[in-house]
């Protein structure tokens, strides 16, 4: 499909294939506009989109503390529409947040209140999700990795998200196994349970091995 279509098919196609709510993003206020308007024609109207709100967006900032324009621009459209928007930092510890983990906790944070007071502004009342997916890297390479501390990071930002009283999304139960092996047996668990224990509204990566650059589609049946 020709590029600037790609999002726009792929968010059809999610609805044609599915009455489950979709997760997807926008990168330009027009993309949202076209995503609203689809949204609209399946439920009866852009009233009652706002009442029963099929989809919600990720919205990701580019660390440290700076924010695309077009997926602000996008953030303000789905929010005046009623669209939950998920704030999505991202933040790697290290790459490029601070080496501790605190410091990482801390700046992803900024980066959350920063988006949350840019659409609240523009669209007050507006529902807003907190994401909770700090990450490691692994420094030989750059890519991400599971840890010990991945999970102390997004049990902190669980923690943060309860604080504020927002809905949280929060990562956890991925491996960096490539297989579906004791490894990732092991990793999941023990990924999973305090997670779980925080009591996130949504869990995100259930499927996910390799450090995110696999999805195991067969977990989620």
């Amino acid at each position: 499909m020709p590029g600037p279509m790609q999002n726009l098919i792929e968010f059809y196609t999610c609805f044609d294939n599915s009455e489950k709510h979709i997760e997807g993003d926008a990168v330009n206020a027009e993309d949202a506009k076209y995503q609203i308007e689809i949204a609209s024609a399946i439920v009866g109207g852009e009233e009652e989109l706002r009442k029963r709100p099929i989809f919600s967006v990720v919205a990701c900032s580019i660390s440290p503390l700076r924010y695309d324009e077009g997926i602000t621009e996008a953030s303000i459209e789905f929010a005046k529409a009623g669209i939950p928007v998920v704030i999505y930092p991202m933040l790697m510890a290290g790459e490029p947040g601070p080496a501790t983990l605190a410091g990482t906790m801390v700046v992803h944070n900024a980066e959350f209140l920063g988006s949350l007071t840019t659409i609240q502004l523009a669209s007050p009342g507006a529902p807003i999700v907190f994401a909770a997916d700090a990450g490691i890297p692994d420094f030989r390479t750059g890519t991400a990795i599971e840890s010990p501390e991945n999970d102390l990071l997004n049990l902190a930002l669980t923690q943060l998200a309860h604080y504020y009283n927002l809905p949280c999304e929060t990562e956890c139960s991925c491996s960096s196994s490539k297989v579906l092996d004791t490894q990732a047996g092991y990793e999941k668990a023990i990924s999973l349970l305090p997670l779980m224990l925080a009591k996130p509204d949504i869990i995100l990566g259930l499927g996910v091995l390799e450090g995110v650059a696999l999805l195991h589609l067969k977990l989620w049946s």
